[in-house]
């Protein structure tokens, strides 16, 4: 209709007409951009609000993860002392046929930080981080993920010294009592089968290399301990500033 209009006033070289509606023309489709540009802006906040929902429930969830990383390191690293203390003094009051099993399996255990990067790959992945507009979120965000990769650096050496731990300890406890202890981490119910303790403590002392190793550990366990409270401070920084 408009077009026909516009035809009509050319012929009839209406110059009033065919400006109006070439006026309405253009306001229509200017009209109709600002329109879509609002309806594509109001998708895309409603998307990065979905998205800091997100990044929210898994910082949390590394929060928990650097809370419990500093507990584990403390209680590996408990253990691990309860080994050195046995080994080199040959002191065992206070320390339970458990404790002693327990212990020297759980401290060559270890419990990385690894944080919950689902959300942000994404946002990387489909481009989604252009729409984040706060600077301060953006800079931080990438700041805490970029730090979670160059903390994977140490999971190598980490792993060597796990390593270098059990090959010190391999044939002090016999298979059943690693099994006892295996199924025991969380709490025991049981005493551990036919331990001897006299035989645990020269077995310890027969073998310098465990002391090294327990020392070596002990290191690990500060890192981790580190790393786990770092990870917890830092998702809790990142909760409060995207909240």
């Amino acid at each position: 209709m408009i077009l026909r209009r516009i035809a009509d006033g050319l012929r009839r070289q209406d110059w009033t007409t065919v400006f109006i509606e070439l006026l309405v023309v253009v306001l229509g489709l200017l009209l109709g951009l600002e329109l879509n540009n609002w309806s594509n802006d109001l998708k895309d906040r409603r998307l990065v609000a979905d998205y800091y929902d997100q990044l929210i429930l898994d910082l949390e969830a590394d929060v928990a993860t650097g809370e419990r990383g500093v507990h584990s390191a403390d209680r590996h690293t408990a253990m691990g002392n309860i080994i050195y203390k046995a080994a080199t003094q040959g002191n065992l009051d206070g320390i339970s046929d458990e404790d002693l099993v327990l212990g020297l399996v759980i401290a060559g255990y270890t419990e990385r930080p690894l944080i919950t990067r689902h959300t942000y790959e994404e946002l990387i992945s489909t481009g989604s981080l252009r729409l984040i507009e706060d600077a301060e979120i953006k800079r931080a965000l990438r700041n805490y993920y970029s730090g979670d990769q160059r903390g994977r650096q140490w999971d190598v050496l980490i792993q060597h010294e796990q390593m270098r731990y059990r090959d010190a300890i391999r044939g002090v406890l016999t298979p059943d009592q690693m099994r006892w202890a295996r199924a025991s981490l969380g709490r025991a119910s049981r005493p551990p089968p036919d331990f001897d303790r006299a035989q645990f403590i020269r077995s310890l002392e027969e073998r310098p290399e465990i002391i090294h190793s327990l020392a070596s550990m002990a290191a690990v366990q500060v890192r981790l301990r580190n790393n786990s409270a770092v990870v917890a401070e830092q998702a809790s920084i990142l909760i409060e500033l995207i909240s």
